[in-house]
């Protein structure tokens, strides 16, 4: 029987899936991977909710006879048994027992930014360029932000704790409103209401109260926890960016989110540089073009087409 097209781009992104998290995947086949991702808007969407149902399924306990075997997802399996019927043998039990949960969406916003209301009632205000998925479980509500920022106010029920996955980092509450901005390399998270719990690589753990902000990044460091003005955090909301006299280090990644050509990490000789202000967010290009008229900075473009802030001679 033939398969329409989005059953072939789900088999395709499927195929990538396994490949990319097998230990055999080699540098060509990674790089084979991100052109066939990179192609077409369509295979990267595709390609994020196969990853999230393979993470999913990563999650899922091993049946007792299996407990000292690594876990694998039902379509990587042996057998004659299709992923699709193992899933749907295991979904009452799974979500019984809460392994796996009864409803799963996703969210993303484009170039502006776009608020949606959780299955659960909490209201997740997502910035531009960004996505989240939810989950449902019996006993918990999951949250992955996958890219981006989001302003969260989470509906109160203890029952059901309510936590943000991002990056190798987890924000668990019962009721509050937080910020959390992520990207490649860090994630900062800013409480407004209530109290958070931010956990990382499972090596540290700190609560965030009103006023707080926990700083992690990819690497082993311990959280960072200072006391800020949170309102500046969610100033996005308005449309608005406060830099309150930040390093170049700090105020670079929260730059990128709005501009078409992103900056790279500014270097050594330029990175302990300082800026504040507020601005319109419409109008950040326009704050990097002037960078060289406050600061001892020059503005070069490198052939990737992102641009870089060297130290200016003289």
């Amino acid at each position: 029987m033939s398969m329409t097209p989005d059953e072939e781009l789900t088999r395709e992104a499927s195929r990538w899936c396994v490949l990319v998290h097998g230990d055999d995947c080699s540098a060509a086949d990674r790089q084979a991977f991100e052109r066939w991702r990179d192609a077409d808007p369509s295979h990267a969407a595709e390609y994020e909710a196969v990853r999230a149902l393979w993470e999913l399924a990563a999650e899922l306990p091993p049946s007792p006879s299996t407990l000292h075997r690594p876990r694998v997802p039902p379509w990587r399996r042996p057998g004659p048994v299709s992923g699709a019927l193992c899933a749907g043998a295991l979904l009452w039990a799974g979500w019984f027992l809460g392994w796996v949960p009864h409803d799963y969406r996703r969210y993303a916003a484009g170039d502006t930014p776009h608020e949606v209301v959780l299955p659960d009632g909490s209201a997740v205000d997502l910035n531009r360029n960004s996505r989240v998925s939810f989950l449902q479980f019996r006993d918990r509500r999951s949250v992955s932000l996958a890219g981006g920022e989001a302003f969260f106010q989470v509906t109160h029920d203890e029952s059901r704790p309510f936590s943000v996955q991002a990056n190798e980092g987890t924000i668990t509450v019962v009721g509050t409103r937080f910020n959390v901005w992520r990207d490649d390399r860090r994630v900062v998270v800013t409480v407004l209401q209530g109290a958070v719990r931010v956990e990382h690589n499972t090596a540290y753990a700190v609560t965030v109260t009103p006023g707080g902000q926990a700083r992690y990044s990819s690497d082993k460091a311990p959280i960072a926890l200072d006391h800020v003005k949170a309102e500046h955090a969610i100033a996005w909301k308005q449309g608005k960016l406060i830099l309150d006299d930040m390093t170049l280090a700090d105020a670079v990644p929260l730059l990128n989110a709005y501009l078409p050509r992103p900056l790279v990490p500014p270097g050594p000789e330029v990175e302990h540089l300082r800026i504040g202000g507020i601005y319109d967010i419409a109008s950040v290009g326009d704050l990097v073009d002037a960078l060289p008229r406050v600061l001892p900075v020059q503005l070069v473009s490198l052939p990737d087409g992102r641009r870089e802030l060297r130290r200016r001679a003289g």
